[in-house]
């Protein structure tokens, strides 16, 4: 490339600069799509403080004290730590597939595993809030499961890997 060529993309680019520097605008990327949060809880993961699992006839509390979780057990470290952390952020991130209409009727729920759950989990905010989840059955292909949320009441279908990693958390506590 000549000189004049490299001169003239040089004198272009700080151009380009001055231009983002007084707009204060930076290139956008219309292919990608901003992240939203949009899972059942609308909290960020870190306003959690309480957590209460209930699988079958056992139930555990989680408490958040300072950056860990905590049980009557002691501190809670390694992979359990780690999986109560990011089954909390798929609460906040994961976004229910499908909302269902008409399925608080006795039916619905029996027919969702969610009139006597395996699992369910209580999540308490730092300012008191509660949100309560009740796991249910697996669809037929088992890639999406039934999910009661009691406040606003309403059945979704999740992803799986939500209610596997909440079952993976009663599992580690055991």
């Amino acid at each position: 490339m000549k000189a004049g060529g490299r001169a003239l993309l040089a004198a272009l680019a700080i151009g380009w600069l001055i231009a983002m520097l007084v707009t204060g605008a930076r290139p956008t990327r219309e292919q990608f799509v901003a992240f939203e949060a949009a899972g059942v809880m609308t909290a960020p993961p870190e306003r959690v403080q309480q957590i209460d699992v209930q699988s079958g006839e056992r139930r555990w509390r989680i408490e958040r004290r300072g950056a860990g979780w905590h049980t009557s057990r002691g501190t809670l470290t390694g992979d359990v730590a780690a999986r109560v952390t990011l089954a909390v952020k798929f609460l906040h991130t994961a976004r229910p597939v499908r909302t269902l209409t008409d399925a608080d009727s006795a039916q619905a729920l029996t027919d969702f595993g969610l009139h006597d759950p395996a699992l369910r989990v209580g999540v308490t905010l730092d300012d008191g809030q509660r949100i309560a989840l009740a796991f249910g059955a697996r669809t037929p292909d088992r890639s999406l499961q039934y999910l009661r949320v009691e406040a606003p009441p309403r059945v979704v279908l999740m992803s799986n890997f939500v209610g596997e990693e909440w079952q993976a958390v009663a599992e580690a506590l055991r």
